[in-house]
C-alpha cells in the first residue's frame, strides 16, 4: 500500500478530529496502526497531549455509519463484598457464614463477609451477586 496525497489528506483530518490510530487504520483500510503512528511521524503531525478530546468507539463508528455493540461494564462487581459489623476472620468461620474475602493479608489474618450463606452457595445474597454471572451475562455477543 503507497501513501497518495488523498490517504495523507484524510490522515491528518482524521488525527486532528481526534481519532485514534487504530480508528484511522480501519478507515483508510490496507494499514496497520504502526503504519499510520509512522506517517504521523513523518508528516509532522503532532503529538496529542491529554487535553485533545479523544473519540469513543461509538463516536468513530457513528462517524462511519455502522453501529458498534456497546458493552456496559457493571463496576459494582469490583468492589468486592462491603466491610461492616458482619465482618469476621477468616479463623473464626463456621458453616453459615459468607466467605467472601473482604480484606487482609492472608487467610490466617484476613477478613470475610461473614453474613448469613444463602443455601446451598458459599456466599451471603449479596456476595452471590458479585460472584456469579446471571446466565444471559454469560453469553458472548458477536
Amino acid at each position: 500500500m503507497t501513501w497518495t496525497t488523498d490517504r495523507e489528506a484524510l490522515l491528518k483530518v482524521l488525527w486532528t478530529q481526534g481519532l485514534s490510530a487504530s480508528e484511522i487504520a480501519k478507515r483508510l483500510g490496507g494499514v496497520t496502526r504502526n503504519a499510520v503512528i509512522g506517517k504521523r511521524i513523518r508528516m509532522g503531525l503532532p503529538e496529542r497531549d491529554g487535553s485533545a478530546p479523544r473519540v469513543t468507539k461509538a463516536q468513530a463508528a457513528k462517524s462511519l455509519g455502522k453501529s458498534v455493540p456497546v458493552l456496559i461494564i457493571d463496576r459494582s462487581r469490583e468492589r468486592g463484598a462491603t466491610r461492616g459489623p458482619h465482618n469476621i476472620a477468616f479463623l473464626d468461620r463456621d458453616e453459615s457464614n459468607c466467605l467472601m474475602f473482604v480484606g487482609g493479608e492472608s487467610h490466617n489474618t484476613g477478613l470475610i463477609c461473614g453474613a448469613a450463606r444463602v443455601e446451598g452457595k458459599p456466599y451471603c445474597k449479596f456476595c452471590a451477586r458479585i460472584a456469579y454471572l446471571p446466565p444471559e451475562m454469560k453469553r458472548r455477543v458477536a
